[in-house]
């Protein structure tokens, strides 16, 4: 019962916060930021309650869900434009009950990019997990220099069944700007949704997101696992109007995704993604499962 009622308790306060910023900051502007990791991809990027090794540009607070230790590599193509290409690093480190988070990302080319170090520390309470982080946003422009600031994150996950999962996100929650000597701010980027989980093998996730620069966006996605080795993946976009497909392949230690993404006016995006699960400490105490596989 007292799990119960935590859990009510961080959905209302969450849902206050998306009710305090969803107006209030509809005419800043800022830079796009990517959606990064070919599994995020290929679910539609409906990742607010999704384990991933890139939840750090997603929701960390989704990390806790991860049970190894992880490093990594994501790559996308844009368009069949090189300027748009996407690389990122991302690593999470498992602490018993809490998890550290890092990733670093570079978008564009040598005319116009942008890169991002974003940091964070994810703590689950009983069935929920919270977390927050801090970014390092540089924006470089050839011939007209660089700006740089920070930026803030907050987020969340509750469990509120064994198969229902609620999350919240809120991105830039300072409003920081782009550059401190003009009115150019970074967007409010705020997300929130449910997974549910049938069945082992099936996650479904939807959610809404709020840039504080255009309408929302429905995203909504779907992850199949046909066995230990072999993933499939869908999801759809609202605003702008987009449809994903995807797989992924693990072996061993090793998982591959790729994830194909079509806008219906601007074509397609390929994304690669490449995650190596660390080995666990031979110190760790073996569980022996009762279970028949």
């Amino acid at each position: 019962m007292l799990t119960f009622r935590f859990s009510r308790l961080y959905l209302a306060i969450f849902t206050f916060f998306w009710i305090l910023f969803f107006g209030p900051v509809h005419e800043s502007k800022g830079q796009y930021f990517a959606p990064i990791g070919a599994r995020s991809n290929g679910i539609g990027n409906a990742t607010i309650t999704l384990p991933d090794v890139f939840s750090v540009f997603a929701n960390p607070a989704a990390a806790t869900g991860l049970e190894n230790n992880n490093i990594g590599l994501f790559f996308d193509h844009r368009y069949n434009l090189a300027g748009l290409s996407n690389l990122a690093i991302a690593g999470n480190y498992n602490l018993k009950h809490t998890s550290l988070l890092v990733g670093v990302s570079r978008y564009g080319d040598d005319l116009l990019n942008q890169s991002r170090c974003e940091l964070a520390i994810a703590h689950k309470i009983r069935n929920v997990s919270l977390a927050g982080g801090a970014g390092y946003q540089q924006i470089m422009v050839a011939e007209n220099g660089s700006a740089r600031n920070v930026t803030f994150q907050f987020g969340g996950i509750a469990k509120l069944t064994p198969n229902i999962t609620y999350g919240a996100h809120i991105f830039n929650l300072s409003r920081s700007k782009v550059s401190k000597e003009k009115s150019i701010y970074y967007p409010v980027i705020m997300r929130m949704g449910f997974s549910y989980a049938p069945i082992k093998q099936v996650f479904i996730s939807a959610e809404i997101e709020k840039d504080s620069r255009f309408n929302p966006n429905f995203k909504a996605g779907v992850e199949y696992r046909f066995n230990h080795y072999l993933f499939f993946r869908t999801g759809i976009n609202s605003n702008p109007a987009t449809a994903c497909l995807g797989f992924g392949f693990k072996l061993k230690e090793w998982m591959f995704d790729y994830a194909l993404a079509y806008h219906n006016r601007l074509g397609l995006v390929h994304n690669i993604g490449l995650v190596f699960s660390l080995p666990k400490s031979q110190s760790e105490p073996v569980t022996l499962s009762t279970t028949i596989p």
